[in-house]
């Protein structure tokens, strides 16, 4: 068994989870819409919209120094996703992930090997509950308890699982 501890480098935290969506600019518009997060590095040629990072706070009037959520000695890292241009669609129209529900069983896993599952975002019990009754209203989301945790679920303009989670109960 390998140890965490003996490896020679130490991960500081998730930086962000890509995704491949069809319409870089209606996605950006989309995921600021609908979760409130913020096109950031916009500006920079390395990233503008492809890859579009996405992220839960406004970064883009800061400069990549150690002060910057981004550089890699931040105790408090950005939390983004990154919107990727999908240059190879699937022709289709069947999405690559299945919603897990009480209702309907998880795919066997010899079915669902290297496939993108889903993407969540942590809210505080107040935040969700907001959250998980503006989408439900919309008919955009359905809730799942799994106990320690609560989870809304929806999905991006393409078919992407957004996971709005809380892990205060009361």
């Amino acid at each position: 068994v390998v140890m965490a501890t003996s490896l020679p480098f130490v991960l500081s935290g998730l930086d962000h989870v890509a995704l491949r969506v069809k319409d870089i600019d209606a996605s950006i518009e989309w995921y600021t819409r609908n979760l409130g997060l913020y096109h950031v590095l916009a500006q920079d040629p390395a990233f503008g919209k492809d890859p579009a990072m996405m992220c839960t706070q406004d970064y883009s009037s800061t400069r990549v120094t150690e002060a910057h959520p981004f550089h890699s000695g931040n105790s408090s890292p950005a939390q983004c996703i990154a919107l990727v241009k999908d240059t190879n669609p699937r022709q289709d129209n069947v999405p690559l992930q299945t919603l897990h529900t009480s209702t309907a069983p998880s795919p066997e896993p010899d079915n669902c090997k290297g496939v993108f599952d889903h993407v969540a975002f942590r809210l505080s019990k107040q935040s969700y509950v907001s959250a998980r009754d503006y989408f439900v209203a919309k008919g955009l989301a359905i809730e799942e308890d799994h106990g320690l945790q609560k989870s809304t679920y929806l999905r991006d303009l393409d078919d992407n699982i957004v996971e709005l989670t809380t892990w205060e109960h009361a």
